[in-house]
């Protein structure tokens, strides 16, 4: 079977993907309860209006608006949907923009997540290793128990101080945690934080958090797309999302206030301190 970046074209078009591309981009976001509103995978082309590894540049707010909301795919191997629709204001607003930066598949969201399932699936079916951390940074999947009763511990890092740790989570057995924040790829431009975490309906940065941790998701992929669309989400909508699906919260806000929901049964927060705001 061919692999993820073998089937899959950098301009809009339609392709028979490998299964983990129809899993990345449909299967999971729907399994998640991730609505196009909060998550989607069709954002490479807003990516590349922000250029953040590059020259760093802000697009005017109909052009972003129009890149996220550019229907790619409409039938991926049989049947996917990336984002929300509006055909009135796809056709009004066709640029020479949109024609150099076409939107294609961006699975910074949900493929680290996959990719770690698929990595403790090996090593529980390998039958010599009982209990395990598997990491990609910012999502972690842990199963089974380690030696002498010793708690999983998983660090959350301070958004505003890369390398200390406010929070830490000590699980029992198997966990899933993911983390979202505002800067992993960023640049400030007229003192505003332009990161990459984008809206799919504005092509805006969500800019309502400084990072959101999830804990207790059913696997990794579910947990990695999770924490991105609860943090496009906002604080308010988070809590009540995490509430009603029982899972653990950890999120610092935009003026650096925590918030903690739960954790979850097996789970349970240890606050390092108070993230303090730093401007």
């Amino acid at each position: 079977e061919p692999s993820l970046a073998q089937t899959l074209p950098s301009e809009a078009g339609h392709v028979i993907a490998a299964a983990d591309a129809l899993e990345v981009t449909h299967d999971g976001p729907r399994a998640a309860g991730a609505r196009g509103d909060y998550f989607s995978s069709a954002l490479l082309g807003v990516s590349k209006l922000y250029d953040f590894e590059g020259r760093k540049s802000v697009p005017p707010t109909d052009v972003a608006r129009t890149a996220a909301s550019w229907e790619f795919g409409q039938h991926l191997h049989g049947e996917a949907y990336f984002g929300p629709r509006d055909p009135a204001l796809y056709r009004a607003s066709i640029t020479a923009t949109m024609l150099a930066h076409p939107p294609g598949l961006d699975f910074g969201g949900s493929a680290k997540g996959l990719a770690l399932d698929r990595a403790a699936k090996v090593l529980r079916e390998s039958g010599v290793v009982d209990a395990a951390l598997v990491t990609a940074g910012s999502t972690t999947v842990t199963f089974g128990e380690k030696p002498e009763s010793e708690p999983w511990r998983i660090g959350v890092e301070d958004p505003r101080e890369p390398g200390r740790v406010v929070a830490v989570v000590e699980a029992s057995s198997t966990v899933t945690v993911s983390t979202s924040g505002d800067y992993q790829q960023h640049f400030e431009r007229d003192g505003i934080n332009w990161h990459h975490i984008l809206d799919p309906v504005t092509g805006r940065p969500a800019w309502g958090l400084r990072s959101l941790t999830v804990i207790g998701a059913p696997d990794g992929l579910t947990s990695d797309i999770l924490s991105t669309a609860l943090f496009v989400m906002g604080p308010v909508r988070a809590v009540d999302y995490a509430r009603e699906k029982d899972l653990g919260l950890y999120m610092i806000d935009a003026v650096g206030e925590v918030t903690t929901v739960g954790p979850v049964p097996g789970a349970r927060w240890r606050l390092v301190e108070e993230a303090e705001s730093r401007e």
